[in-house]
């Protein structure tokens, strides 16, 4: 099982470099700033999985974009 928690994007209060401090291994999150119906494109996929990425946590491990949420079908 992977330890993760929610994060609401970068108008969350809680800031991912605080989140990692937890523990967390995973970050459950959405591109919750595309209206329904409109395309996720590549590029906003990528953008947001390479900022949670880019934190680390222990063990010189990144975090990961462990859940995806949201994702109207």
């Amino acid at each position: 099982m992977l330890y993760s928690f929610r994060w609401f994007g970068h108008n969350d209060p809680s800031k991912l470099d605080q989140i990692r401090q937890i523990g967390v291994e995973g970050i459950v999150s959405s591109l919750a700033q595309i209206k329904y119906g409109e395309k996720w494109s590549v590029f906003e996929i990528k953008k947001r999985k390479k900022f949670i990425e880019s934190f680390k946590i222990n063990n010189n491990k990144n975090l990961t974009w462990s859940v995806v949420e949201s994702l109207p079908v």
